[in-house]
């Protein structure tokens, strides 16, 4: 017996000792097979969603790429065979001596398409888009 007169009952107890019961009752539960499927159908449909914002993307990106080389492919088209001539041909276009159309080449002012470590083509457009631009600024001779 407790020193006060007090009694101390088994059968009913404490407070701290109903928490702590719960507490370790909570902890110690396993969840069933049905709380598992269901939390495992419920990630899968977040993946799921991501997966599609993700293949959405890449499709869009695919997209871009396809009517980047689409429109590559006209420009390609376009060009005609007899559009590209070597470089005598290039300076008898431009009504210069060979000698003198190389200067300019070598300078790096007219674009060129080397098809070889010493075959370059030109191109009759570009030629000309080269030519105008010059004619507008404040050079405007060969």
């Amino acid at each position: 017996m407790p020193p006060d007169g007090a009694s101390l009952s088994l059968k009913q107890p404490t407070p701290m000792l109903r928490e702590a019961r719960k507490k370790e009752n909570e902890a110690s539960k396993v969840p069933s097979f049905i709380e598992i499927a269901q939390a495992l159908l419920d990630a899968k449909e977040a993946l799921r969603g991501y997966e599609t914002t993700a293949l959405a993307s890449v499709a869009a990106t695919l997209a871009e790429a396809a009517e980047s080389l689409a429109r590559t492919a006209r420009e390609l088209h376009e060009m005609r065979r007899d559009e590209w001539m070597t470089v005598e041909q290039a300076a008898s276009y431009l009504q210069r001596t060979q000698k003198a159309f190389e200067k300019i080449v070598a300078k790096g002012e007219i674009p060129r398409h080397y098809i070889t470590e010493r075959g370059i083509l030109f191109n009759r457009k570009e030629l000309d888009e080269w030519l105008l631009r010059r004619s507008s600024g404040r050079n405007s001779y060969l």
